[in-house]
């Protein structure tokens, strides 16, 4: 089994389960996963062991970049050249300052381990590690990238040059995976795979129908303009003119936390709408268990910001539940109107208000799109499946080989 140095910008974090799920998974398998994280992460007991980025280790920095200096001249000034790059934002040229500092910090130690590959989980930061390392010590590099390191403020400014040094690329939507292989010129590349998150625990389909009484509406999400909570907030604006008894409860937490409750008082929406906050996994599938149906409203931000297919989505069609998303980057590729879920469209939010509440009217047909998104979720966004697949797609035997 290959040996895995796993680098994250920081983990383990509430926000990104989903990379918990897979590095537990991946260890399930017997694949050696040793966790590099730059910045401290939650307490999660199950995360094991992890390799963070400690006050002593900035003080490292120094001293290691001066010893790659003499050992690596060319190496550290060609990378440093690539660092004055123009930069679509000052975070993306922070992530990448990052990537470079932490890869001269722990440079010797990865290679005294002598690790396959290491993976970065994002292109950005993580991304940036993986480079270096592979320039520094020629230590093979796997890469994933989603949405944000893809098309926020036009996306990483050095992807390019990371896909051209990957040994394998994984995203988890075909619309960026398309969109990486015109990055690398070429439609078809056999190194850029399309492989799914997963869960790891799916429940058993149950037919849900919402009650009499308030329709229970639930979204979850970090509070960020790409996930079109404004626009959700009409909606349910629209709903309280005509008299419809509904309930909205949205779990999240984010910038726009002191934005949405200002709306929410603008609105009237306060008997309605609860921001609950972030909360544990555990806890948020009380409310999967509870509601009558999942809204998504994600859009493409002002800075091109924009959902791959979110998590959230995955879950809730575990969960029998009936999800609205609108068609933004990967959602379609899952959500077929009217077959596993439905799409709605915002550019009229009365419209779309009237669209919801009808179709949640029609038992029949909502009773049909929650059982096939349910078999989807089955068939598709296993994780013990779908991790197989990554490790065999960017780790096995046959890929070594071809690097």
């Amino acid at each position: 089994m290959p040996r895995i140095a796993y680098l994250f910008t920081s983990f383990p974090k509430l926000s990104e389960q989903f990379f918990l799920r897979e590095v537990i998974e991946l260890r399930a398998q017997g694949v050696q996963v040793d966790v590099y994280s730059m910045w401290r992460g939650g307490a999660d007991s199950s995360a094991g062991a992890v390799t963070h980025m400690l006050f002593l280790d900035w003080l490292r920095i120094l001293p290691e970049l001066f010893y790659w200096l003499c050992l690596r001249p060319l190496v550290i000034c060609q990378i440093s050249f690539l660092l004055c790059r123009r930069y679509g934002s000052w975070t993306n040229c922070g992530e990448n300052i990052l990537g470079l500092l932490f890869a001269v910090r722990f440079a010797r130690s990865i290679r005294r381990k002598n690790y396959d590959f290491s993976h970065a989980c994002w292109a950005t930061s993580p991304g940036m590690s993986a480079y270096v390392l592979r320039r520094l010590i020629e230590q093979k590099f796997t890469l994933e990238a989603h949405a944000y390191d893809v098309f926020r403020d036009g996306g990483d400014a050095l992807i390019k040059d990371k896909l051209t040094a990957a040994h394998a690329v994984r995203s988890s939507t075909e619309s960026t995976a398309q969109v990486l292989r015109t990055l690398k010129g070429a439609r078809e590349h056999p190194q850029i795979h399309t492989i799914r998150r997963g869960l790891g625990k799916i429940p058993v389909y149950q037919e849900r129908l919402a009650q009499k009484g308030a329709l229970h509406v639930l979204s979850v999400g970090r509070l960020i303009e790409k996930k079109g909570y404004s626009k959700e907030l009409e909606i349910f604006s629209t709903w309280l003119r005509q008299g419809i008894d509904f309930l909205a409860t949205i779990i999240g937490e984010g910038p726009m936390h002191r934005l949405l409750v200002a709306k929410i008082k603008e609105l009237g929406l306060e008997d309605r709408v609860t921001l609950i906050g972030k909360l544990p996994y555990t806890e948020v599938e009380t409310y999967y268990k509870s509601a009558d149906l999942f809204l998504f409203t994600g859009s493409i931000s002002k800075s091109g910001d924009r959902d791959g297919f979110p998590n959230v989505i995955a879950e809730a069609m575990s969960y029998s539940l009936p999800v609205f998303s609108t068609a933004v980057a990967g959602t379609t590729e899952v959500i077929r109107h009217g077959e596993t879920g439905y799409i709605v469209d915002l550019q009229d939010v009365d419209l779309a208000a009237a669209a919801i509440y009808e179709q949640m009217q029609m038992p029949e047909s909502i009773l049909t799109a929650s059982r096939n998104a349910h078999q989807w979720v089955r068939d598709f966004f296993n994780v013990s499946t779908n991790i197989k697949q990554l490790s065999n797609a960017l780790w096995c035997e046959n890929s070594r080989d071809q690097g």
